[in-house]
């Protein structure tokens, strides 16, 4: 479930989703904290699941051509990086088999 946890019931484990809607409750707060300086760019990354070594022992039968890279989080994190526009956003990534993946607001 990764990020949908956050936006649909997790009966199956509630700490586990409290957890995920926290995360977005946390993103959101440090964007309105006068605690932070001015003109600070606040960015949340929701993934369904990443490809990493872990998930691919956990789930050897799943179809990894749907999980996102870690290189392409890192590359959309750097390009966020690279604009000095303030604000605040949660990112939802989205994989389907043989794209790349996108990170929808």
């Amino acid at each position: 479930p990764g990020a949908a946890a956050a936006w649909s019931p997790t009966a199956w484990s509630l700490p586990y989703g409290a957890a995920k809607v926290a995360v977005h409750h946390l993103v959101r707060s440090l964007a309105e904290s006068d605690s932070l300086p001015s003109g600070t760019k606040t960015i949340g990354l929701a993934p369904q699941i990443l490809d990493t070594e872990q998930n691919r022992q956990a789930m050897p039968d799943a179809d990894v051509n749907t999980w996102a890279s870690l290189d392409e989080v890192a590359e959309q994190i750097e390009s966020w990086c690279a604009d000095p526009s303030p604000g605040v956003q949660i990112y939802f990534i989205d994989k389907k088999s043989g794209w790349k993946a996108t990170f929808e607001a």
